[in-house]
């Protein structure tokens, strides 16, 4: 039968066994969020992800449990020796039905005449709830890496200002602004370096060389000889 230690360590290995695929299907849960949620391409199912959802191809369905606060269950898998996909409930994915099915105008950014709700359609037009404005500036939208809707967007529709004046009418910006749902990553801290020398003056050139001294003045010339006596 063997030891007791032989008996313990047959059972902690029989216990890690057990857990292995539990773990990892609690890992592959933890990534799942609002990232993983496209509804433009997903399908949703009615029912369960295990039920519901071809094994083949789990991520591409999804189930709203409640489309207003934004909470559905997103299929995954299928893991470890699963053989049906899972579901993940993840909450706050409200902005990704938003824009689904609609056309973006860039607002600051966009066309002259192409750039905002009522350039597009008008009050009693269908076609005005087809379309969502970025509110974002034009420097913002246009810089590069930039996210749609993550400086804000808000739904084209139907909108009177005053319910005792028809020409209030317009086809307009409606509804509360929302976000993409892609989480950023929090902007990294600038580069720093660390300060420099003062550069040092250069050195002084060498002084030039002492002038030479004067050539010795030349001998006087002797004096004139004395004519002779008379």
């Amino acid at each position: 039968e063997g030891s007791d230690t032989d008996r313990a360590l047959r059972s902690a290995v029989s216990r890690a066994a057990i857990a292995m695929p539990f773990l990892a299907l609690l890992s592959a849960a933890a990534a799942i969020d609002c990232s993983n949620l496209d509804v433009a391409t997903m399908t949703e199912i009615d029912g369960s992800c295990s039920k519901k959802a071809d094994p083949s191809d789990c991520s591409s369905y999804y189930k709203w449990l409640d489309a207003a606060s934004g909470q559905v269950r997103i299929c995954h898998g299928p893991e470890g020796s699963d053989t049906d996909c899972t579901g993940t409930v993840v909450d706050g994915c409200s902005c990704a039905v938003e824009a689904a099915g609609r056309t973006a105008l860039l607002g600051f950014a966009g066309e002259t005449g192409e750039q905002w709700c009522f350039e597009m359609a008008g009050f009693s037009d269908p076609e005005c709830e087809n379309y969502y404005v970025e509110h974002g500036a034009k420097e913002v939208i246009e810089a590069p890496g930039y996210e749609p809707c993550s400086a804000g967007c808000m739904v084209c529709g139907p909108k009177q200002t005053d319910p005792n004046d028809d020409s209030t009418q317009s086809c307009s910006q409606v509804g509360a602004t929302f976000f993409n749902c892609v989480e950023t990553a929090a902007p990294t801290a600038a580069p720093t370096f660390a300060p420099t020398a003062a550069p040092t003056a250069a050195p002084d050139p060498p002084s030039p060389p002492p002038p030479s001294p004067p050539p010795p003045s030349p001998p006087p010339a002797p004096p004139p000889p004395s004519p002779p006596p008379p």
